[in-house]
């Protein structure tokens, strides 16, 4: 009976250590999902009160409709770097 109870000793501490283990690894994981969702919720609520502004609507159709969807989309998407780069030095320069 000594020996069966070393045994399940033995094996209990060694589930406790995984469950530890892995305790941590889904702590890690949620803390990375938790950091992704925070940052595209950042973009939505920017891309939100951008685009509640009428003459940005009617200045991207424009845009649009000058110089074709597919230039309007990629100098879009090059602002869109051009101003995370910005407010990414801005956070450097005047930290809060």
């Amino acid at each position: 009976m000594s020996k069966r109870l070393s045994q399940l000793q033995e094996r209990r501490a060694l589930l406790e250590q995984k469950s530890a283990l892995q305790r941590l690894q889904l702590g890690a994981a949620v803390d990375e999902i938790d950091s992704r969702i925070r940052r595209v919720e950042g973009g939505l609520g920017s891309a939100r009160k951008f685009l509640r502004r009428p003459a940005v609507l009617a200045g991207g159709a424009a845009l649009g409709l000058l110089v074709g969807p597919r230039r309007a989309l990629r100098l879009a998407g090059q602002a869109a770097l051009v101003i995370a780069a910005a407010r990414r030095l801005l956070r450097f320069v005047r930290p809060s």
